[in-house]
């Protein structure tokens, strides 16, 4: 089953929806779409990732589209005959070499039939696990959180990109229980979060008491739709804070992918 979404599909926005998984994609009011959403199930694995081509860059769609299509590519030749360890790893160098223009990060899952899973992420975008209703974080912040307004200028730059010299991917692997979920979304989500701040400094860039509250149905439909309304809603806010937290909205494309498994 392929419910992956390319960037040069999108005129709004668009949603693609299984039982289990559930891909999504909407579009900057401010340029073309350069979000694409993966999201390929098969027998022996699940892919899912999102790839958000560098806006402000000719190409940024293509290279998003490019980087996605190389990486199914890679997986569906190499499964079984490569190391799943270095699987990803792989893919996104041989995407690297695939996006001639433009750049994209990428956050991309493999799920295996055990609940196995490797993750690999470049940029900006992240992954999510939900287990027992606890929201985590599993890839790493390439920003400098080391003051919020540090963390805040970061965000219109990307350090490491697909279509230029990579020189660090952030990899790791863990295992899903029935019924838990993983979820990728490019920054368009991230950035649409409060930030949990103290005394100028930023604690905690993850979000993630945000999302507990956001996604309050178990039904991945309804998950997908909620976390992207409420998105929609606080891109057209001006700053708002609570608590310890900080939003400081920004308009951008948004993509969301999740799965359950």
């Amino acid at each position: 089953m392929n419910l992956s979404i390319l960037a040069s599909s999108v005129k709004s926005e668009e949603i693609k929806c299984s039982d289990t998984s559930s891909a999504y994609i909407k579009k900057s009011k401010e340029h073309s779409c350069d979000d694409s959403a993966l999201l390929i199930i098969k027998d022996e694995y699940t892919l899912i990732g999102v790839f958000d081509g560098v806006s402000g860059q000719p190409n940024a769609s293509t290279a998003s589209e490019t980087a996605l299509i190389t990486i199914v590519n890679y997986a569906e030749k190499n499964f079984g005959k490569k190391k799943v360890e270095e699987l990803l790893e792989n893919a996104i160098s041989e995407a690297n070499y695939a996006v001639q223009a433009g750049g994209t990060t990428a956050s991309i899952a493999l799920i295996l039939k055990d609940g196995s899973y490797y993750y690999a992420n470049i940029g900006d975008s992240h992954i999510y696990k939900i287990s027992k209703n606890k929201i985590t974080r599993i890839t790493k912040d390439d920003r400098d959180s080391s003051s919020f307004a540090s963390y805040i200028k970061g965000r219109y730059y990307v350090a490491e990109c697909i279509g230029s010299l990579i020189t660090s991917i952030d990899t790791g692997n863990g295992k899903l229980n029935r019924g838990e979920i993983i979820f990728a979304v490019s920054d368009g989500i991230v950035d649409n979060l409060f930030v949990k701040v103290e005394g100028g400094i930023v604690t905690d860039t993850s979000g993630k008491e945000d999302l507990e509250r956001i996604f309050e149905s178990k039904n991945i439909k309804t998950m997908c739709e909620a976390l992207a309304e409420e998105i929609k809603k606080r891109m057209q806010l001006k700053e708002e804070v609570i608590d310890n937290g900080i939003l400081v909205p920004k308009e951008d494309d948004a993509a969301i992918v999740i799965f359950k498994y």
